[in-house]
């Protein structure tokens, strides 16, 4: 069955809040659409101690789709 925009909406929120609790974060959003990135990290030890240094941002987009199942594009 077609969801109209505003459950598509919704759908797009529930799953970009369990992305962002994720450590993504949002680039670029519509309605239905949504551009997330994050950043990797690797862990570097020296004199014991937890260093961390920052790779390189991954990209992820999403869509819901009319019938409110989500796509990765």
């Amino acid at each position: 069955m077609m969801k109209t925009k505003d459950e598509q909406k919704s759908i797009l929120d529930e799953e970009v809040f369990r992305l962002v609790q994720q450590g993504w974060y949002v680039k670029n959003r519509t309605e239905t659409t949504c551009e997330l990135a994050k950043t990797t990290s690797r862990g570097l030890p020296i004199l014991d101690l937890p260093i961390f240094i920052m790779g390189e941002e991954i990209s992820l987009n999403i869509e819901v789709t009319p019938e409110g199942e989500i796509k990765i594009l």
